[in-house]
């Protein structure tokens, strides 16, 4: 089965400031894992993830009130193991540097298409269970 047709077991904690992204990305997601919770900017999200300690979290970088990054780090805190992906359009070599420091498994480079985000969340997995 092709990832963009499966169904994954897992909570996912989807962080993205944009509206329409967030509604889109997460009514795709929503048919597709366990549980699904949205945040509008990484403070929120932050406090999901200490609530529910997600398995997978895909996560915008630039974003008002704290950025993906800082919620990034402060989940690896909590949850060194948590999967973690990060949406952005930026290319930045120092941003992409940094997110590798924190611990970032995939990128997924916008705008988004869905079958992108299951292709990453799938690869995610796949490494995982291979520890």
């Amino acid at each position: 089965m092709s990832s963009s047709k499966k169904s994954f077991d897992i909570s996912v904690l989807y962080v993205e400031d944009e509206e329409l992204t967030l509604e889109t990305v997460g009514n795709a997601l929503k048919i597709r894992v366990k549980e699904l919770d949205l945040a509008r900017n990484g403070k929120e999200g932050l406090e999901l993830f200490k609530k529910k300690k997600h398995d997978v979290v895909i996560t915008d970088i630039k974003m008002p009130i704290m950025n993906g990054l800082d919620m990034s780090r402060e989940i690896k805190k909590i949850k060194k193991d948590t999967t973690i992906i990060v949406t952005t359009a930026y290319s930045d070599t120092d941003l992409l540097i940094e997110c590798i420091d924190i611990g970032v498994n995939q990128f997924v480079l916008k705008p988004i298409m869905i079958t992108k985000v299951l292709e990453a969340i799938h690869k995610c997995l796949e490494l995982s269970t291979q520890k």
